[in-house]
């Protein structure tokens, strides 16, 4: 019994051939599985710095498709395990839910937060999601340099990363409550533990 292994891009018309060549009028049964495969990453537990290298593999150079960009770095995370996916989601939960606090929202260009003025909660939340999709050393910058935050710049797309690779690796959706709640206003700490009102 023969195996051959081939991926489904390089099925064409001259490995058919070849095949009909080899097993002239055998008959033969035709099995199709698909390997999902798993990266380096499904060794090692996720922590700070697997997180942040899954967010290195973004493609900068597609910007203006958020999800062009995010693209290869789902492809990594989809190589991870199932446990690590869910992990990279936490610790995802956990750096937005660290930005949410008025010392940043006050620097966020015309979404900036004012009191008794409108502010977006949801375009807040988006452009903490842009600093953390550019990378470690500019996150933890703005963490020591609120006033630096981007501004008008956004990147919700990086909420679905972890769902995206999960479906990519198992062809489900993923349920999974992430650890920190990073809707803007949930960290008391970051907002003198006062919510303000919104307009």
């Amino acid at each position: 019994m023969a195996v051959h292994k081939i991926k489904l891009k390089d099925l064409n018309e001259k490995f058919i051939q070849d095949l009909r060549d080899e097993l002239k009028d055998e008959e033969i049964e035709l099995e199709i599985r698909i390997h999902a495969g798993e990266g380096e990453c499904a060794n090692k537990e996720m922590n700070e710095d697997l997180f942040w290298e899954v967010l290195s593999q973004f493609d900068w150079g597609k910007e203006g498709d958020d999800y062009a960009v995010m693209e290869p770095a789902i492809c990594f995370l989809s190589q991870c395990s199932i446990k690590n996916i869910k992990a990279f989601h936490d610790i995802l939960s956990e750096k937005l839910y660290d930005l949410d606090g008025e010392r940043f929202a006050q620097h966020t260009g015309s979404n900036a937060y004012r009191k008794g003025e409108h502010f977006s909660v949801d375009v807040f939340l988006y452009a903490r999601c842009c600093v953390v999709a550019n990378g470690q050393v500019y996150y933890k910058h703005i963490r020591q340099h609120p006033e630096e935050m981007p501004k008008d710049l956004t990147f919700e797309a990086i909420l679905n990363l972890p769902a995206l690779a999960f479906e990519l690796k198992t062809g489900f959706e993923m349920e999974h409550v992430p650890s920190h709640n990073y809707e803007t206003f949930f960290n008391a700490k970051g907002w003198n533990k006062a919510k303000p009102r919104t307009i």
